[in-house]
C-alpha cells in the first residue's frame, strides 16, 4: 500500500516547503531535501543549519557530517538535476498513482516564491494524457533517478494543508522501485493536522508494517 498525497473538494495549496535535511538511507520520493551523511555512524537526530556559520550539523550531535543533497528552493522553477514533478513512469505531462486516487499530478501545480515551493491541489476537471478525466489536479516532486544513497538522515521544513481529503507525505522507496520496503517519514491526514504518522514497511514472507502516530502541534498552522 503506497502512500501519496490526496486532495479534497476545495482547491488549496497542498504543501508549502522550505527545506529538508537527509542523513543516511535510500531516497526516492521525498519533497525537499538536505542530506547529511556521517560515514562511520548513523545518527538518529535531525540536522540543522547553524545561522552564524551556515554549516549543517545534526541537532545535539557532534562529529563529521557531510552534506550530500539539499534544496532551499530559492529559484523560480524546479531544479531538474534533483527532481522530477511526478512518479518515474510519468509521460512528460503528468501521472496518476492508481489506488483509487482522484487527482492528476502535473508540473503546473508546482510554484515557487520567496524560497518556498508550493505543491498545489485544485478542484478542476482535467482530460489527462492517459485518456482519463480527473476532477482534481495536484503537485508532487520525486528524486527518482536523480539521487540515491544507502545511509542518510533526512529532514524537511514544511507547512501542511488542513481539510478532509488531504494527505501530504514525505517518504522513500528503493532505487529500483520495488515495494516493500518503504519508509514513511511523515504522513498527515488533513482532518487531523496535529497528528504525524511514521511507518516502516518491509517484506518477511509477506508485507509487514510498523509505525506510530505522533500527536503534537497543528502542522497546518505554521512551518515545522
Amino acid at each position: 500500500m503506497k502512500k501519496v498525497k490526496r486532495v479534497s473538494k476545495r482547491g488549496q495549496k497542498i504543501t508549502k516547503l522550505q527545506k529538508i535535511v537527509l542523513l543516511s538511507g535510500v531516497l526516492i520520493l521525498p519533497l525537499l531535501i538536505i542530506v547529511l551523511q556521517q560515514r562511520q555512524d548513523i545518527r538518529q537526530r535531525a540536522a540543522a543549519v547553524d545561522p552564524t556559520t551556515g554549516s549543517v550539523q545534526p541537532v545535539g550531535q557532534t562529529g563529521n557530517w557531510q552534506l550530500i543533497f539539499s534544496d532551499e528552493f530559492s529559484g523560480t522553477s524546479l531544479d531538474s538535476s534533483k527532481w522530477i514533478p511526478c512518479y518515474p513512469y510519468w509521460d512528460g505531462q503528468g501521472c496518476n498513482h492508481g489506488d483509487a486516487e482522484l487527482q492528476w499530478y502535473q508540473p503546473q501545480n508546482i510554484t515557487f516564491s520567496g524560497g518556498i515551493m508550493n505543491l498545489i491541489g485544485k478542484k478542476e476537471s482535467k482530460q489527462a494524457s492517459n485518456g482519463k478525466t480527473y476532477e482534481y489536479t495536484a503537485g508532487m516532486v520525486s528524486s527518482a533517478g536523480k539521487f540515491t544513497e544507502t545511509y542518510y538522515y533526512m529532514e524537511m521544513r514544511a507547512k501542511s494543508p488542513k481539510g478532509k481529503g488531504y494527505w501530504p507525505a514525505f517518504w522513500t522507496l528503493p532505487a529500483d522501485e520495488t515495494w516493500p520496503p518503504e519508509i514513511d517519514v511523515m504522513e498527515i491526514l488533513g482532518h487531523e493536522p496535529n497528528v504525524a504518522h511514521t511507518t516502516y514497511h518491509w517484506i518477511d514472507g509477506d508485507h509487514k508494517q510498523q509505525g506510530q502516530a505522533n500527536t503534537g502541534v497543528d502542522y497546518s498552522a505554521d512551518y515545522h
